[in-house]
């Protein structure tokens, strides 16, 4: 509810496009530790509050099957803000309002190491290979277990891959490189908003 509610909020004031995408669900609940995939009813339920987001963007007919990333931002902003929720379950029975990843053909898959220089290398050459989808720029760090040992926290890493976020991107990007979404941990500031506006802004 409180997600809703910052929306909401959000929404009101800013004509902006907001992508919620939902890519893991667990039942904690379910009253042992290994937090079971919610069922279908679950995932109902999870609709029911979701329909309480003022600007939820309800597709029509004709863009149904189509992929939401090929369409301008325009489409879905012309007459104010909207919300697109996109599940990244595709089995997942959907009702009206909200896609699954069929119709989000998103590129995100992230480097699965604490090491900075790897996770560097990796999502740029990813980048460099997958540059005319629609890319993720996961430029996060994950907890192995010697950063568990040496009590290395996530935010530790976050930290550490933020602190190098701009300095690293900001020589090699341009209107032909860059990434459409870009992910990070542990957001303390707008330093990824203004490289965000930077991009947007074709790199200058």
């Amino acid at each position: 509810q409180n997600v809703i509610n910052d929306l909401n909020t959000f929404t009101e004031k800013n004509n902006e496009l907001v992508i919620l995408y939902l890519s893991h669900s667990a039942d904690t609940d379910s009253g042992n530790s290994s937090y079971p995939s919610f069922t279908q009813k679950q995932w109902e339920g999870l609709f029911s509050l979701l329909s309480g987001v003022n600007d939820l963007f309800y597709h029509t007919n004709d863009i149904a099957n189509t992929d939401l990333t090929k369409i301008p931002i325009n489409y879905f902003i012309d007459k104010g803000a909207a919300v697109i929720i996109v599940l990244a379950n595709a089995d997942i029975e959907l009702r009206k309002g909200f896609f699954n990843s069929k119709n989000f053909n998103l590129f995100n898959i992230y480097s699965d190491t604490d090491d900075l220089y790897h996770m560097i290398g990796d999502q740029i050459v990813k980048m460099e290979n997958n540059r005319h989808n629609y890319f993720l720029l996961s430029w996060t760090l994950t907890q192995q277990l010697s950063d568990i040992v040496e009590r290395t926290s996530i935010i530790d890493l976050a930290n550490k891959a933020n602190y190098n976020l701009s300095s690293i991107l900001k020589p090699i990007l341009s209107v032909q490189l860059f990434p459409n979404i870009i992910c990070i941990d542990n957001v303390v500031d707008s330093a990824v908003a203004y490289l965000s506006m930077w991009i947007n802004d074709g790199c200058r």
